[in-house]
């Protein structure tokens, strides 16, 4: 049995404000709605989180660590994807290396890859969008081979 993973793009999914106002901490406010959410996947299905925002640039394991408790999230990015600067490549490149069959995408930007591993969020309202948890969570829950043709 492959282990559940969820590649999260974090600006657009889990923080919406455009402005991007750190918090005095740097810990980037996340949305508190949001959060809730994606605690709600997180316990239901027990998926690990591997970032593919382009937050990788910025913070390092351990800083997101801290961002993501401080945010409240229950679980922390394991991992994240390479830097290749295309997100769609980043993705696939670590979906083959790592041999993942059980993950869901969650990202803002309009991603072709594996559509039915992908959850499109709405950049102002991210994760507490209608619909985005529930259709997660079913994407998690389903087992099918995303390299394999249908």
């Amino acid at each position: 049995m492959s282990i559940k993973t969820i590649f999260l793009d974090i600006d657009g999914v889990l923080v919406l404000n455009e402005a991007g106002e750190p918090h005095p901490e740097n810990a980037h406010p996340f949305d508190k709605e949001c959060v809730r959410a994606l605690n709600e996947i997180l316990n239901e299905t027990n998926a690990i989180i591997i970032l593919s925002s382009t937050w990788k640039k910025v913070w390092d394991l351990k800083r997101l660590d801290f961002i993501f408790k401080f945010n409240g999230v229950v679980k922390s990015p394991l991992d994240i994807t390479d830097d290749l600067n295309n997100r769609e490549k980043e993705i696939t490149d670590y979906v083959q290396r790592k041999r993942i069959t059980d993950f869901v995408i969650l990202d803002d930007m309009d991603l072709v890859i594996f559509p039915k591993h992908f959850v499109r969020c709405n950049m102002h309202e991210g994760l507490k969008q209608e619909g985005v948890k529930e259709r997660t969570i079913s994407i998690l829950k389903k087992s099918f081979d995303p390299l394999k043709v249908n």
